[in-house]
């Protein structure tokens, strides 16, 4: 618990390589600490060592499979190696399981708009979870996705518009 406590410290500071050191020593001592397995794979993902932050996601789902933030984690770690067909796998998965958690289905909508790869992207369906995501977060974040789900169908109109409404209560909120 020391060396988690000490990890997280260095972690709220911005030392994400001695709170990977600590956390590793903290869950060598106790593998089943899940809380720490997920820090840990946080840490790692923030230093693109994703091979290994994927390893410690899937320790935290063998510890406690409703761990929401893992499964996040997870998909995050994927994109950014390029594995968006997985990412979209695990993402939809995530948000069966998580109905209530608005992230799964925005960070989906997200990669379905604007995925490089061509064979992930989907327009259309880009477009429906960001609309319905719309009617309950009114967010710039949420008027961003809308753009570029307009954008990947070519509806060039209606994505300046969402673009400009993001922009707008961005600049309203400071």
């Amino acid at each position: 618990r020391a060396h988690y406590m000490i990890g997280t410290l260095f972690e709220r500071s911005g030392r994400d390589q001695e709170a990977i050191d600590r956390f590793t020593i903290a869950v060598t001592h106790d593998p089943r600490l899940a809380e720490v397995h997920l820090k840990l794979g946080d840490a790692q993902r923030r230093t693109d060592q994703l091979d290994a932050s994927l390893l410690s996601y899937e320790r935290v789902l063998a510890l406690d499979p409703d761990e929401g933030k893992a499964r996040f984690g997870q998909a995050m770690a994927l994109v950014r190696l390029t594995r968006d067909a997985e990412a979209v796998e695990r993402l939809r998965h995530a948000r069966d399981l998580h109905p209530e958690e608005p992230g799964f289905p925005h960070a989906l909508a997200r990669l379905l708009a604007a995925s490089p790869d061509a064979l992930v992207r989907d327009g259309p369906r880009a477009l429906q979870l960001a609309l319905v995501l719309g009617d309950e977060y009114k967010t710039t974040a949420v008027a961003e996705t809308t753009a570029m789900a307009y954008a990947e169908l070519g509806r060039f109109t209606e994505a300046v518009e969402w673009q400009r409404l993001a922009m707008s209560v961005a600049a309203e909120a400071g």
